[in-house]
């Protein structure tokens, strides 16, 4: 697990696997606020007709630049553990390194969202519904990658094993009648976060008692998941 998740929390999603120690409860008790914040959940809870209330909100420039700098800091921080991490400046780079984890042998999974981006800016959170069909990529290695807040395109990149993370596809269906098919990640083992991740405030629930703990991406994120005859 990375060191970046909890400083980019406020921007608007949820990072990966990520866990960013916090010096100052009081702004992880603000985080419950923020719109990422809605997108944890408990993999119990993901089955088709599940009710969840959820914000896939799109970020103001303006907020963006005020976490710039705390990007930076934060990608000074190591990975937890044996995680391969890795920093793409550009769409180039990003392919170029996805394609030396699997070559051509690979699923690129992203969140998308139906509607109008700039609708959805003014789009406050909302019952969501789980369809039927949740699928699961079944992968023994996954790259999680997620759009940092810098003016050009940076991405931070991080790799797990099929034993420590799983991947699905879900598509959700909103109160208004909007349409996801939502890119989602689920932590098996969360006993190393920091005691104050905004998961465990969220879901009320400690580090390693309720696993796994999952989270849906927006769609500034990407996975690169290695095929398989299952997927």
């Amino acid at each position: 697990m990375s060191n970046l998740f909890q400083v980019l929390i406020p921007l608007t999603d949820v990072r990966a696997g990520s866990t960013i120690p916090n010096e100052n409860p009081a702004t992880n008790r603000q985080l419950q606020d923020n719109p990422g914040a809605s997108l944890f959940f408990l993999q119990k809870d993901l089955y088709p007709g599940a009710k969840m209330n959820l914000q896939f909100a799109i970020i103001s420039k303006s907020e963006k630049a005020e976490f710039i700098s705390q990007s930076i800091n934060a990608c000074e921080h190591p990975g937890i553990g044996n995680e391969e991490m890795y920093y793409a400046t550009s769409l180039e780079t990003l392919v170029e390194y996805g394609s030396s984890k699997f070559g051509k042998e690979v699923n690129v999974l992203t969140t998308v969202i139906s509607g109008d981006k700039e609708q959805r800016t003014r789009t406050r959170k909302q019952q969501y519904i789980v369809s039927s069909g949740v699928r699961q990529i079944v992968s023994d290695n996954l790259v999680v990658c997620h759009s940092l807040p810098y003016p050009n395109a940076v991405f931070f990149c991080h790799a797990t094993s099929e034993h420590t993370t799983r991947a699905y596809v879900v598509t959700l269906v909103g109160a208004d009648g909007t349409k996801i098919k939502a890119t989602t990640i689920c932590h098996k083992d969360t006993s190393e976060w920091d005691p104050d991740h905004v998961a465990f405030q969220v879901l009320k629930v400690r580090p390693g008692t309720i696993n796994p703990i999952c989270h849906f991406l927006t769609e500034d994120n990407i996975v690169w998941a290695g095929k398989n005859k299952e997927n």
